[in-house]
């Protein structure tokens, strides 16, 4: 009779076992966790005209250029009333951010028109044309990235933007007025 109990015992442990093996190896074949799905929405954009560019008073067929430091050339024309183009651009800090010319390519007093071009720009975290900035060639239409190839948005949350350019009258250029609109658009990249 111990030899059958021996048996019986055996074979008890025997099944303990493998129904230990077989749950340990069914409880390691299955596993999960979690990860968390986020998103922060960054502020909006808000682009605010700052100054106009403004040739002042221009002389018939004598081109006149206003620069980023609002010096306008020749040296000899008329200084009052010249100014730089700006926009103050305000974004999210970190952000990835491209910005975009509308230019006229004439401004305009009803039926005449007097062409300007030869734009000039320049972008930079501070209130500062020159010193600091980066100067590019603005093309109507074409988006440059001010920030997120190499480096975040700044710290404070606002890009400066200048613009210069060129009017060209006419030796018979109708005196008065003319404008037309140039637009920045930034977005978020």
């Amino acid at each position: 009779m111990i030899t059958q109990n021996n048996s019986i015992s055996k074979f008890i442990a025997a099944g303990i076992l493998v129904l230990a093996f077989t749950f340990s190896a069914t409880a390691q074949t299955t596993d999960n966790d979690k990860i968390i799905g986020r998103a922060e929405i960054l502020t909006g954009i808000d682009v605010i005209q700052q100054t106009n560019l403004d040739f002042g008073f221009v002389s018939p067929g004598i081109d006149k250029t206003v620069n980023l430091v609002n010096v306008a050339t020749p040296s000899t024309s008329n200084q009052t009333n010249v100014s730089t183009g700006s926009f103050k651009v305000t974004a999210g800090v970190a952000a990835s951010v491209l910005i975009t010319f509308t230019l006229p390519t004439t401004l305009d007093k009803g039926s005449d028109h007097l062409p300007i071009d030869t734009y000039t720009a320049s972008y930079n975290s501070v209130a500062q044309p020159v010193t600091g900035a980066v100067a590019y060639v603005p093309v109507s239409g074409n988006s440059t990235q001010v920030y997120g190839a190499t480096t975040n948005f700044p710290a404070t949350g606002e890009l400066y933007v200048y613009l210069g350019g060129t009017v060209h009258p006419d030796v018979a250029q109708a005196s008065g007025v003319y404008q037309s609109d140039i637009t920045l658009t930034a977005t978020y990249n």
